[in-house]
């Protein structure tokens, strides 16, 4: 029995709203990976033939709305894997029978330690679509599923509880001297109403985060969490170093990529920093390593969700709050909330801010070692048979066949300069993973 079943949601209804998030992360996933591998393409190039593409990359192309949709989808995947979590997690102390009547110690690690859920997770909702979207970008995005995906990420942006983001990048900004270069229009953005609704924003975001600290911590005090039975400084403590780790997994990535393009003797300076380009770009090594980061993140994001979600069984609602507030509490998106603000975007500005000086930690060199490891492990090599099926059933067709080959090279370009969470691509010659 799983947590959506103490509530009394039939195990139909929860079978099907797995496969549904499952579906939308694919969408979230291979949505980014297309939206920023399109941007050097001519629209008018599938202007006619794919009509919603067209709408979906108008929308994000204008200005800085990149930026604003990567950050507001970066709250919904979160989402997403909350929910994929209530979903998968079995209730305390159950005492039925062993899930397909496996051996306790299999019910153990693929039930109740959620490695089904991750692995189903990782393969078909992350790697396979990313593998798909990277070959098949113009078909991928061409559904309005995607085109309200991204309507959505755009005004979770919008209304503000991720502002806080802005304000670390500010911080970071004056600190380091680098000036934040925009490609908006300087005049449209300087408004008295438009700087009174920004900083309104920015309060918003920093109340929000602050009471999801306070109601986090709360619970992890009292008990009231979804974790494992352990002491509450244990579990403060292993949330602290899960979401420190998703952090640097987020920032590594920016970091190793943007220092890949400086020159050699900038990297000179920085030893430890070279040693941990040198062991990412050797040979295969840049692909396994993006595999396996994501087969990290998504364990330490499913193991957050745990940490996070309020497991308060006597009745009371956190700090007297009305019921209406306590159900949105109990929905987990105060952890969400916080992992995409502390555990992904500030991390994204300090490795983008400071790439050299972020890759200089010798513990970068454990992590790189660690997503080597899991991707060696081919936990995840069933990815290219569930991508080629996906393909095949949707009827993707490579983008060579709508751009040719001459715009192959600007694409690639596109996604090595952009700074933003794109994954993987395929190569369809030596069928492995491209650096983009």
């Amino acid at each position: 029995m799983t947590k959506a079943e103490e509530v009394g949601t039939l195990p139909v209804v929860i079978g099907l709203l797995f496969w549904f998030f499952i579906m939308w992360l694919a969408v979230l996933e291979g949505g980014q990976i297309s939206l920023v591998g399109l941007q050097p393409v001519l629209k008018t190039l599938y202007v006619d033939s794919h009509p919603i593409t067209l709408k979906c990359t108008s929308l994000v192309h204008r200005g800085e709305n990149m930026e604003r949709f990567i950050n507001g989808r970066q709250f919904l995947v979160g989402l997403v894997l909350f929910a994929l979590n209530y979903c998968t997690s079995p209730i305390d102390d159950y005492e039925g029978d062993n899930v397909l009547g496996l051996p306790n110690w299999m019910n153990v690690i693929f039930y109740d330690y959620g490695v089904a859920a991750i692995a189903t997770t990782v393969i078909i909702g992350q790697l396979a679509s990313q593998v798909s979207a990277a070959q098949c970008m113009i078909d991928y995005i061409n559904s309005r599923f995607m085109l309200l995906t991204t309507y959505l990420s755009l005004a979770i942006e919008i209304s503000g509880i991720l502002h806080t983001v802005y304000i670390i990048r500010l911080a970071f900004s004056k600190f380091s001297g680098k000036a934040i270069i925009s490609e908006e229009d300087v005049d449209s953005i300087q408004t008295t109403p438009q700087k009174i609704l920004f900083w309104a924003r920015v309060l918003l975001s920093i109340v929000v985060l602050g009471i999801s600290i306070v109601i986090i911590g709360k619970d992890i005090v009292e008990g009231n969490t979804a974790m494992w039975e352990v002491p509450p400084y244990v579990t403060a403590l292993i949330l602290f170093v899960l979401i420190t780790l998703t952090g640097a997994m987020d920032g590594m990535q920016i970091a190793l990529f943007a220092a890949s393009k400086m020159p050699e003797n900038q990297l000179h300076y920085y030893p430890t920093a070279q040693t941990n380009c040198e062991l990412t770009f050797r040979g295969s090594n840049a692909q396994a390593f993006l595999i396996g980061r994501q087969i990290c993140v998504t364990c330490c994001m499913f193991v957050i969700a745990r940490i996070t979600s309020p497991n308060i069984t006597d009745g009371e609602n956190v700090f007297g709050v009305p019921d209406l507030v306590q159900e949105i509490i109990d929905t987990g998106v105060l952890g969400v909330i916080l992992t995409t603000i502390g555990g992904s975007l500030a991390w994204r500005i300090i490795a983008s801010t400071y790439p050299l000086e972020f890759l200089s930690n010798p513990l970068i060199n454990l992590l790189i070692r660690l997503c080597l490891l899991l991707e060696k492990s081919g936990v995840c090599s069933a990815t290219w048979i569930i991508a080629f099926a996906q393909n095949k059933f949707f009827g993707y067709e490579n983008d060579e066949e709508y751009i040719g080959h001459r715009l192959s090279e600007s694409i690639e370009s596109s996604f090595s300069s952009s700074g933003y969470d794109v994954e993987l691509a395929m190569d369809s010659e030596n069928e492995g993973f491209d650096v983009v």
